[in-house]
């Protein structure tokens, strides 16, 4: 069977790839698969070897929360914006603190060269500042590294903390500062980047109405879910309302603006035959909608789906 669950923390293939060297060899699980995009993981298990439960209990083991996805909950706002806040501003405060300790070290070299005194070691000040500094930009390294070599697995964050503490061991305060602020400032830039890609992404899910006026054999008009609608069935659409799903014109002539989903400037003319997209919205007069396509598979869905998969499926290097 397959297991979708939703993965808080999720935010860049760093953690895809932590989860997979995680659960891959568990026995039971045969393929993982991710969706970084909506926060999701997609495991194909043997559930008589491995439970749902445990596969939740196995995530938490690496540092992070799961819990069930189910398809109805898909509009659900992403919830780590106040992870992602925390974390920039520590790697600004870090930022702040790695300017400081540059300034009051030369403002410090400066008036030791003027007293004539021996500037070639960083005062005490200096140092707090570059440690602490420091200490603030590696604190968003610092679980990744110690989950890797928990499992024995030299990764980037692994690489990162060996550079910073051979820069301490050094004596190199100010380049293990620059080193974990600039690796901070990576972490939060790829995590930012991926936030903003799931907010066009819901922008785009709000396009199409969730419910859809369904015209009934009798006459009647009855109001249903849009996932719940089936090809063939005669839509309603009244002026100022959105094409809950694709389908063709049957009955009556309007104007429709397109933008949302073609980008067309003007209102485009739909009579009797015509196709309109989910998400479009009807201008001028009621019209009648014979329904080509599910929600699944309207052309709303599709960009959506797109837009998940050109996510996904980053070369390494842009990555």
């Amino acid at each position: 069977m397959t297991t979708a669950l939703r993965i808080h923390g999720l935010d860049c293939p760093d953690e895809a790839a932590e989860l997979r060297a995680a659960l891959q060899s568990r026995a039971g699980i045969s393929q993982l698969s991710f969706d970084v995009l909506r926060g999701l993981m997609f495991v194909e298990h043997d559930e008589s070897r491995i439970s749902h439960e445990e596969l939740i209990a196995a995530v938490a083991q690496i540092g992070m929360h799961a819990e069930a996805w189910h398809k109805d909950r898909e509009k659900e706002t992403d919830d780590g914006e106040t992870r992602r806040r925390g974390r920039m501003w520590l790697t600004m405060l870090s930022g702040v603190l790695l300017v400081a300790a540059f300034a009051v070290h030369v403002a410090l070299a400066g008036w030791a060269a003027a007293f004539g005194e021996d500037s070639s070691r960083p005062p005490g000040i200096v140092i707090a500042l570059n440690l602490l500094a420091t200490v603030l930009g590696v604190r968003l390294v610092v679980p990744k590294a110690w989950s890797s070599l928990r499992r024995a697995r030299l990764d980037m964050n692994v690489l990162m903390l060996a550079a910073i503490a051979g820069a301490i061991g050094l004596g190199e305060f100010s380049e293990a500062a620059t080193v974990a602020f600039l690796f901070a400032l990576s972490l939060v830039m790829e995590s930012w980047s991926i936030s903003r890609a799931r907010r066009a992404v819901e922008a785009l899910m709000q396009l199409a109405p969730e419910t859809a006026c369904v015209l009934q054999p009798d006459g009647t008009e009855t109001i249903l879910p849009a996932s719940e609608v089936s090809v063939g069935s005669t839509l309603v659409v009244r002026p100022g309302d959105k094409f809950p799903l694709d389908g063709r014109v049957a009955r009556g002539e309007t104007t429709v603006n397109q933008a949302p989903i073609t980008g067309e400037s003007l209102p485009v003319v739909k009579r009797p035959g015509d196709e309109v997209f989910a998400g479009t919205i009807n201008q001028d007069g009621t019209v009648e909608v014979l329904v080509a396509k599910v929600a699944d598979d309207s052309m709303l869905a599709r960009i959506v789906r797109l837009v998940a998969d050109a996510q996904r499926k980053r070369s390494p290097a842009e990555q």
